[in-house]
Protein backbone atom coordinates (compact mmCIF):
# COMPACT_ATOMS: atom_id res chain seq x y z
CA UNK A 1 0.00 0.00 0.00
CA UNK A 2 2.51 2.22 0.88
CA UNK A 3 4.54 1.69 -2.18
CA UNK A 4 1.73 2.59 -4.43
CA UNK A 5 1.10 5.83 -2.89
CA UNK A 6 4.54 6.60 -3.56
CA UNK A 7 4.13 5.81 -7.32
CA UNK A 8 1.33 7.64 -7.19
CA UNK A 9 2.52 10.60 -5.69
CA UNK A 10 5.70 10.37 -8.30
CA UNK A 11 3.31 10.32 -11.87
CA UNK A 12 1.48 13.81 -10.40
CA UNK A 13 4.85 15.20 -9.84
CA UNK A 14 5.93 13.96 -13.25
CA UNK A 15 2.59 15.37 -14.52
CA UNK A 16 2.97 18.63 -12.86
CA UNK A 17 6.74 19.03 -13.92
CA UNK A 18 5.27 18.61 -17.38
CA UNK A 19 2.54 20.77 -17.53
CA UNK A 20 4.87 23.44 -16.33
CA UNK A 21 7.27 22.62 -19.29
CA UNK A 22 4.80 23.02 -21.43
CA UNK A 23 2.51 26.16 -20.36
CA UNK A 24 6.45 27.84 -20.07
CA UNK A 25 6.98 26.84 -23.71
CA UNK A 26 3.46 28.00 -25.26
CA UNK A 27 3.84 31.34 -22.89
CA UNK A 28 7.06 32.10 -24.40
CA UNK A 29 5.88 31.46 -28.00
CA UNK A 30 2.88 33.58 -27.56
CA UNK A 31 5.40 36.50 -25.89
CA UNK A 32 7.50 35.39 -29.88
CA UNK A 33 4.90 36.38 -31.32
CA UNK A 34 3.88 39.74 -29.70
CA UNK A 35 7.42 41.02 -30.66
CA UNK A 36 7.10 42.43 -34.19
CA UNK A 37 9.52 41.48 -36.80
CA UNK A 38 11.47 44.54 -38.53
CA UNK A 39 10.74 46.06 -41.58
CA UNK A 40 14.36 47.19 -43.22
CA UNK A 41 15.57 49.01 -46.17
CA UNK A 42 18.53 48.14 -47.63
CA UNK A 43 21.26 51.16 -49.01
CA UNK A 44 21.54 51.36 -52.97
CA UNK A 45 23.02 53.02 -55.40
CA UNK A 46 20.37 54.76 -57.93
CA UNK A 47 19.44 57.79 -59.49
CA UNK A 48 17.46 60.27 -57.52
CA UNK A 49 14.93 62.84 -58.57
CA UNK A 50 13.63 65.99 -57.29
CA UNK A 51 10.77 67.34 -58.68
CA UNK A 52 8.02 70.62 -58.08
CA UNK A 53 4.96 70.50 -59.22
CA UNK A 54 1.61 72.16 -60.08
CA UNK A 55 -1.58 71.75 -61.75
CA UNK A 56 -3.38 73.72 -64.36
CA UNK A 57 -4.44 73.10 -67.82
CA UNK A 58 -3.55 72.44 -71.66
CA UNK A 59 -3.76 75.80 -73.72
CA UNK A 60 -2.79 76.93 -77.74
CA UNK A 61 0.69 78.58 -77.62
CA UNK A 62 -1.04 81.70 -79.10
CA UNK A 63 -4.35 83.27 -80.73
CA UNK A 64 -4.79 86.46 -82.61
CA UNK A 65 -7.76 88.51 -83.51
CA UNK A 66 -8.08 89.47 -86.97
CA UNK A 67 -8.85 93.33 -87.71
CA UNK A 68 -9.12 95.60 -90.17
CA UNK A 69 -6.65 98.72 -90.14
CA UNK A 70 -9.04 101.60 -92.04
CA UNK A 71 -12.67 102.03 -93.40
CA UNK A 72 -13.06 100.60 -96.12
CA UNK A 73 -14.60 97.63 -98.68
CA UNK A 74 -13.72 94.03 -98.95
CA UNK A 75 -12.41 93.30 -102.71
CA UNK A 76 -11.74 89.35 -101.69
CA UNK A 77 -11.51 87.35 -98.60
CA UNK A 78 -8.75 84.19 -99.83
CA UNK A 79 -9.31 81.98 -97.09
CA UNK A 80 -11.82 80.17 -95.01
CA UNK A 81 -12.84 79.06 -91.48
CA UNK A 82 -10.15 75.68 -90.95
CA UNK A 83 -7.82 76.93 -93.31
CA UNK A 84 -4.09 76.65 -92.14
CA UNK A 85 -2.12 80.08 -92.44
CA UNK A 86 1.41 81.55 -91.99
CA UNK A 87 2.78 84.44 -90.58
CA UNK A 88 2.59 87.06 -93.82
CA UNK A 89 -0.44 85.41 -95.52
CA UNK A 90 -3.07 88.13 -97.01
CA UNK A 91 -6.05 86.96 -95.85
CA UNK A 92 -8.44 89.87 -97.01
CA UNK A 93 -8.16 92.86 -99.62
CA UNK A 94 -9.79 95.83 -99.73
CA UNK A 95 -11.07 97.86 -102.76
CA UNK A 96 -8.45 100.13 -103.98
CA UNK A 97 -9.62 103.75 -103.85
CA UNK A 98 -9.59 106.75 -106.56
CA UNK A 99 -6.32 107.87 -107.75
CA UNK A 100 -5.06 109.87 -105.24
CA UNK A 101 -2.94 113.35 -105.14
CA UNK A 102 0.21 110.90 -104.35
CA UNK A 103 -0.26 109.01 -107.95
CA UNK A 104 -0.42 112.09 -109.84
CA UNK A 105 2.67 114.11 -107.52
CA UNK A 106 4.52 110.30 -108.58
CA UNK A 107 3.68 111.19 -112.40
CA UNK A 108 4.73 114.24 -111.94
CA UNK A 109 8.24 113.47 -110.32
CA UNK A 110 8.83 111.13 -113.23
CA UNK A 111 8.70 114.05 -115.70
CA UNK A 112 10.71 116.39 -114.06
CA UNK A 113 13.60 114.11 -113.90
CA UNK A 114 13.05 112.80 -117.70
CA UNK A 115 13.06 116.52 -118.38
CA UNK A 116 16.41 116.96 -116.04
CA UNK A 117 18.33 114.08 -117.58
CA UNK A 118 17.71 116.07 -121.68
CA UNK A 119 18.81 119.09 -120.19
CA UNK A 120 21.69 117.28 -118.90
CA UNK A 121 22.61 116.11 -122.22
CA UNK A 122 22.42 119.42 -123.67
CA UNK A 123 24.83 120.46 -121.30
CA UNK A 124 27.22 118.06 -122.18
CA UNK A 125 26.93 118.66 -126.06
CA UNK A 126 27.95 122.61 -124.98
CA UNK A 127 31.03 121.18 -123.31
CA UNK A 128 32.35 119.05 -126.16
CA UNK A 129 31.69 122.24 -128.45
CA UNK A 130 33.32 124.80 -126.11
CA UNK A 131 35.43 127.49 -127.75
CA UNK A 132 37.45 127.90 -125.29
CA UNK A 133 38.28 126.90 -121.41
CA UNK A 134 36.24 129.75 -119.88
CA UNK A 135 32.90 128.28 -121.77
CA UNK A 136 34.72 124.56 -120.99
CA UNK A 137 34.27 125.94 -117.01
CA UNK A 138 30.71 127.47 -117.16
CA UNK A 139 29.97 124.35 -119.02
CA UNK A 140 31.29 121.87 -116.23
CA UNK A 141 29.33 123.95 -113.53
CA UNK A 142 26.07 123.10 -115.37
CA UNK A 143 26.68 119.78 -115.92
CA UNK A 144 27.52 119.10 -111.93
CA UNK A 145 24.58 121.29 -110.71
CA UNK A 146 22.23 119.43 -113.20
CA UNK A 147 23.25 116.12 -112.03
CA UNK A 148 22.51 117.36 -108.90
CA UNK A 149 18.83 118.05 -109.38
CA UNK A 150 18.14 114.70 -110.92
CA UNK A 151 19.59 113.08 -107.72
CA UNK A 152 17.70 114.85 -105.48
CA UNK A 153 14.34 114.63 -107.65
CA UNK A 154 15.15 111.25 -107.99
CA UNK A 155 15.23 110.97 -104.22
CA UNK A 156 11.82 112.51 -103.96
CA UNK A 157 10.28 110.45 -106.39
CA UNK A 158 11.41 107.37 -104.33
CA UNK A 159 9.95 108.91 -101.26
CA UNK A 160 6.39 109.05 -102.92
CA UNK A 161 6.41 105.65 -104.01
CA UNK A 162 7.73 104.18 -100.37
CA UNK A 163 4.17 106.17 -99.14
CA UNK A 164 1.90 104.53 -102.37
CA UNK A 165 3.61 101.31 -100.83
CA UNK A 166 2.17 102.32 -97.77
CA UNK A 167 -1.20 102.62 -99.19
CA UNK A 168 -1.29 99.42 -100.60
CA UNK A 169 -0.18 97.63 -97.25
CA UNK A 170 -3.50 99.61 -95.80
CA UNK A 171 -5.48 97.49 -98.36
CA UNK A 172 -4.71 94.27 -97.52
CA UNK A 173 -5.11 92.01 -94.53
CA UNK A 174 -2.19 89.67 -93.08
CA UNK A 175 -1.91 87.24 -90.89
CA UNK A 176 0.22 87.90 -87.42
CA UNK A 177 0.99 84.50 -86.39
CA UNK A 178 1.01 80.82 -87.97
CA UNK A 179 -2.23 78.42 -87.19
CA UNK A 180 -5.66 77.84 -88.43
CA UNK A 181 -8.55 80.09 -89.29
CA UNK A 182 -10.86 79.06 -86.59
CA UNK A 183 -13.87 82.07 -87.42
CA UNK A 184 -14.33 84.28 -90.08
CA UNK A 185 -17.05 86.83 -90.29
CA UNK A 186 -15.87 88.47 -93.45
CA UNK A 187 -17.22 88.59 -97.18
CA UNK A 188 -16.67 90.37 -100.59
CA UNK A 189 -18.30 93.62 -100.68
CA UNK A 190 -18.87 93.86 -96.86
CA UNK A 191 -18.41 97.58 -95.90
CA UNK A 192 -16.03 97.37 -92.68
CA UNK A 193 -15.03 100.14 -90.11
CA UNK A 194 -11.11 100.41 -88.79
CA UNK A 195 -10.73 98.31 -85.68
CA UNK A 196 -13.22 95.59 -86.91
CA UNK A 197 -13.05 92.13 -85.79
CA UNK A 198 -13.40 89.57 -88.90
CA UNK A 199 -12.34 86.63 -87.44
CA UNK A 200 -9.33 84.74 -85.13
CA UNK A 201 -6.44 82.63 -85.71
CA UNK A 202 -5.55 79.84 -83.25
CA UNK A 203 -1.74 78.19 -83.06
CA UNK A 204 -2.90 74.73 -82.29
CA UNK A 205 0.51 73.29 -83.77
CA UNK A 206 2.38 73.97 -80.66
CA UNK A 207 0.60 73.67 -77.35
CA UNK A 208 1.68 75.03 -73.64
CA UNK A 209 0.58 73.96 -70.33
CA UNK A 210 -0.23 76.80 -68.00
CA UNK A 211 0.77 75.40 -64.34
CA UNK A 212 0.35 77.25 -61.03
CA UNK A 213 3.49 76.24 -58.79
CA UNK A 214 3.87 77.62 -54.82
CA UNK A 215 5.52 80.42 -53.79
CA UNK A 216 8.09 78.05 -52.13
CA UNK A 217 9.07 76.19 -55.31
CA UNK A 218 9.19 79.14 -57.61
CA UNK A 219 12.50 80.08 -57.03
CA UNK A 220 13.62 76.64 -57.97
CA UNK A 221 12.05 76.80 -61.42
CA UNK A 222 14.08 78.05 -64.37
CA UNK A 223 13.23 78.83 -68.12
CA UNK A 224 14.73 75.37 -69.72
CA UNK A 225 13.73 72.67 -67.18
CA UNK A 226 12.19 69.76 -68.55
CA UNK A 227 8.97 67.85 -67.18
CA UNK A 228 6.73 65.37 -67.15
CA UNK A 229 3.13 66.13 -67.85
CA UNK A 230 0.33 63.70 -66.62
CA UNK A 231 -3.21 64.44 -68.32
CA UNK A 232 -6.30 63.31 -66.66
CA UNK A 233 -7.85 61.93 -70.11
CA UNK A 234 -4.50 60.21 -71.31
CA UNK A 235 -3.05 58.47 -67.81
CA UNK A 236 -1.30 55.72 -69.39
CA UNK A 237 0.70 58.77 -71.80
CA UNK A 238 4.02 59.58 -71.15
CA UNK A 239 4.11 63.83 -71.95
CA UNK A 240 7.15 66.05 -71.83
CA UNK A 241 7.30 69.08 -71.78
CA UNK A 242 9.68 72.33 -70.81
CA UNK A 243 9.52 75.35 -69.04
CA UNK A 244 9.61 78.57 -71.59
CA UNK A 245 8.01 81.34 -69.35
CA UNK A 246 7.62 81.74 -65.50
CA UNK A 247 5.78 84.88 -64.56
CA UNK A 248 7.02 88.18 -62.67
CA UNK A 249 4.25 88.34 -60.31
CA UNK A 250 2.15 86.16 -58.19
CA UNK A 251 -1.46 85.62 -57.59
CA UNK A 252 -2.48 85.38 -53.71
CA UNK A 253 -5.43 83.39 -52.42
CA UNK A 254 -6.14 82.42 -48.73
CA UNK A 255 -2.41 83.75 -48.01
CA UNK A 256 -1.15 81.23 -50.01
CA UNK A 257 1.06 82.60 -53.35
CA UNK A 258 1.41 80.73 -56.74
CA UNK A 259 3.24 81.61 -59.96
CA UNK A 260 2.03 80.63 -63.26
CA UNK A 261 4.63 78.27 -64.87
CA UNK A 262 4.27 77.83 -68.89
CA UNK A 263 5.64 74.61 -70.29
CA UNK A 264 5.85 73.70 -74.30
CA UNK A 265 4.23 70.57 -74.50
CA UNK A 266 7.04 68.66 -76.94
CA UNK A 267 4.42 65.81 -78.08
CA UNK A 268 0.81 66.78 -78.62
CA UNK A 269 -0.80 64.44 -81.32
CA UNK A 270 -2.96 63.23 -78.24
CA UNK A 271 -3.49 66.30 -76.43
CA UNK A 272 -6.41 69.12 -77.10
CA UNK A 273 -6.23 72.49 -75.42
CA UNK A 274 -8.73 72.31 -72.11
CA UNK A 275 -7.38 69.37 -71.05
CA UNK A 276 -6.53 69.39 -67.46
CA UNK A 277 -3.10 68.26 -66.02
CA UNK A 278 -0.17 68.16 -63.93
CA UNK A 279 3.34 68.78 -64.44
CA UNK A 280 6.36 67.42 -62.56
CA UNK A 281 9.58 69.63 -62.95
CA UNK A 282 12.78 68.67 -62.27
CA UNK A 283 14.60 70.75 -60.84
CA UNK A 284 17.63 68.51 -58.96
CA UNK A 285 18.80 65.35 -60.01
CA UNK A 286 21.65 62.64 -58.95
CA UNK A 287 22.72 59.94 -60.61
CA UNK A 288 24.21 56.75 -59.09
CA UNK A 289 23.83 58.26 -55.59
CA UNK A 290 23.36 56.02 -52.12
CA UNK A 291 19.65 55.95 -51.54
CA UNK A 292 17.39 55.17 -48.39
CA UNK A 293 13.86 55.64 -48.03
CA UNK A 294 12.81 58.73 -45.73
CA UNK A 295 11.16 56.44 -43.49
CA UNK A 296 14.62 55.22 -42.36
CA UNK A 297 15.89 58.62 -41.74
CA UNK A 298 15.25 60.43 -38.38
CA UNK A 299 16.22 64.25 -37.41
CA UNK A 300 17.03 65.77 -34.30
CA UNK A 301 18.73 68.80 -33.65
CA UNK A 302 19.66 70.07 -37.31
CA UNK A 303 21.45 66.38 -37.31
CA UNK A 304 19.97 63.23 -39.22
CA UNK A 305 20.07 59.81 -37.64
CA UNK A 306 19.47 56.09 -38.98
CA UNK A 307 19.27 52.76 -37.25
CA UNK A 308 21.75 50.20 -38.69
CA UNK A 309 21.46 46.20 -38.30
CA UNK A 310 25.09 45.55 -37.25
CA UNK A 311 26.32 42.19 -35.06
CA UNK A 312 26.68 43.38 -31.12
CA UNK A 313 25.49 46.69 -31.78
CA UNK A 314 23.78 48.00 -28.39
CA UNK A 315 20.54 50.26 -28.31
CA UNK A 316 22.25 53.75 -28.89
CA UNK A 317 26.01 54.29 -30.27
CA UNK A 318 27.17 56.43 -27.90
CA UNK A 319 29.66 58.43 -30.07
CA UNK A 320 26.90 60.51 -31.56
CA UNK A 321 26.90 62.53 -28.42
CA UNK A 322 23.26 60.81 -26.80
CA UNK A 323 23.77 59.32 -23.71
CA UNK A 324 22.14 55.83 -22.60
CA UNK A 325 19.37 55.91 -20.42
CA UNK A 326 20.98 54.39 -17.62
CA UNK A 327 23.41 57.65 -18.13
CA UNK A 328 20.79 60.30 -18.14
CA UNK A 329 20.90 62.33 -14.89
CA UNK A 330 17.18 61.23 -14.58
CA UNK A 331 17.92 57.50 -15.00
CA UNK A 332 15.87 57.31 -12.07
CA UNK A 333 12.81 57.68 -14.24
CA UNK A 334 10.18 54.87 -14.84
CA UNK A 335 9.97 53.42 -18.57
CA UNK A 336 7.41 55.30 -19.92
CA UNK A 337 8.66 58.77 -18.36
CA UNK A 338 11.95 58.04 -20.74
CA UNK A 339 9.72 57.01 -23.38
CA UNK A 340 8.06 60.55 -23.24
CA UNK A 341 11.21 62.80 -22.41
CA UNK A 342 13.15 60.54 -26.14
CA UNK A 343 9.96 61.50 -28.12
CA UNK A 344 10.14 64.99 -27.05
CA UNK A 345 13.51 65.44 -27.86
CA UNK A 346 12.52 63.93 -31.38
CA UNK A 347 14.38 60.06 -31.21
CA UNK A 348 12.53 57.30 -32.41
CA UNK A 349 12.49 54.15 -30.55
CA UNK A 350 12.99 50.97 -32.72
CA UNK A 351 9.81 48.57 -32.49
CA UNK A 352 11.10 45.52 -30.55
CA UNK A 353 14.98 46.38 -32.17
CA UNK A 354 16.94 48.35 -29.29
CA UNK A 355 15.66 45.72 -26.61
CA UNK A 356 17.40 42.56 -28.50
CA UNK A 357 20.53 45.09 -29.57
CA UNK A 358 20.32 44.22 -33.24
CA UNK A 359 19.29 48.13 -34.33
CA UNK A 360 22.46 50.88 -33.39
CA UNK A 361 22.04 54.61 -34.06
CA UNK A 362 24.19 56.67 -36.25
CA UNK A 363 24.49 60.03 -37.97
CA UNK A 364 24.56 60.21 -41.75
CA UNK A 365 25.16 63.40 -43.51
CA UNK A 366 22.10 63.62 -46.31
CA UNK A 367 21.92 65.63 -49.98
CA UNK A 368 18.40 65.82 -51.97
CA UNK A 369 15.29 64.30 -50.92
CA UNK A 370 11.57 63.30 -52.67
CA UNK A 371 8.71 62.38 -51.20
CA UNK A 372 10.07 58.37 -51.21
CA UNK A 373 13.86 58.71 -50.93
CA UNK A 374 16.64 60.53 -49.65
CA UNK A 375 20.30 60.81 -50.58
CA UNK A 376 22.47 59.40 -48.09
CA UNK A 377 26.66 61.53 -48.38
CA UNK A 378 28.26 59.61 -45.52
CA UNK A 379 27.78 57.53 -42.90
CA UNK A 380 26.23 54.66 -44.69
CA UNK A 381 27.52 52.34 -47.17
CA UNK A 382 26.07 50.51 -49.97
CA UNK A 383 24.52 46.99 -48.79
CA UNK A 384 23.90 48.47 -45.11
CA UNK A 385 20.61 47.45 -44.03
CA UNK A 386 19.11 49.81 -42.04
CA UNK A 387 15.54 49.78 -39.57
CA UNK A 388 12.48 51.43 -41.15
CA UNK A 389 11.37 52.23 -37.25
CA UNK A 390 7.56 53.66 -38.01
CA UNK A 391 6.93 50.99 -41.37
CA UNK A 392 4.39 48.70 -40.13
CA UNK A 393 6.51 45.49 -39.04
CA UNK A 394 6.40 43.21 -42.02
CA UNK A 395 9.97 41.52 -42.11
CA UNK A 396 10.38 42.70 -45.61
CA UNK A 397 12.43 45.32 -47.00
CA UNK A 398 11.25 48.37 -48.24
CA UNK A 399 12.98 47.83 -51.65
CA UNK A 400 11.49 44.19 -52.43
CA UNK A 401 9.02 44.25 -54.80
CA UNK A 402 9.53 47.58 -55.97
CA UNK A 403 8.36 49.18 -52.56
CA UNK A 404 8.48 52.73 -52.29
CA UNK A 405 7.61 53.81 -48.71
CA UNK A 406 6.21 57.55 -48.61
CA UNK A 407 6.25 60.02 -45.93
CA UNK A 408 8.62 62.45 -44.40
CA UNK A 409 11.16 62.88 -41.06
CA UNK A 410 9.48 61.53 -37.78
CA UNK A 411 10.94 63.30 -34.71
CA UNK A 412 10.35 67.01 -36.38
CA UNK A 413 12.20 67.94 -39.61
CA UNK A 414 11.82 66.93 -42.85
CA UNK A 415 13.17 68.18 -45.89
CA UNK A 416 11.22 70.45 -47.58
CA UNK A 417 7.99 68.82 -48.98
CA UNK A 418 5.12 71.16 -48.26
CA UNK A 419 1.77 69.44 -49.10
CA UNK A 420 2.68 67.25 -51.84
CA UNK A 421 4.46 70.15 -53.69
CA UNK A 422 7.46 67.81 -54.04
CA UNK A 423 7.71 65.07 -56.02
CA UNK A 424 10.46 62.58 -57.61
CA UNK A 425 11.13 59.28 -58.62
CA UNK A 426 14.26 57.17 -58.33
CA UNK A 427 15.57 54.16 -60.28
CA UNK A 428 17.80 52.02 -58.04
Amino acid sequence: MKKKTILWTIGIGIILIASAVLGYRMLGEEQAATVPSLATAEVRRGDLEVSVSGTGSIQPSDQIEVKSGKDGTIEEVRVEEGSKVSKGDILITLEREEETDASRQIRSKEIQIEQLALQLTELQDQFKTAADESERDSARISITKQQLDIEIAKEELAELLEDVTDDDEDIVIRADIDGMVTSLDAAAGDQIKAGAVLGAIVNYDILHMVASIDELDITKVTEGLEADLYVEALPDENIKGHVVEIAREGVTQNGVATYDVTLEVLDNSLLKPGMSAEAAIQVEKKEHTLLLPVDAVTSMGGRYFATVIREGSEERNQSDGIMDRTDRPDSGRNDVEAVDADRQEGATLLAGAAYQGVGQRIPIEVGIANEDYIEVLSGLSEGDKVILPNSPASGQSAFQGGAMPGGSFNGGGGIGVRGGGALGGVRP
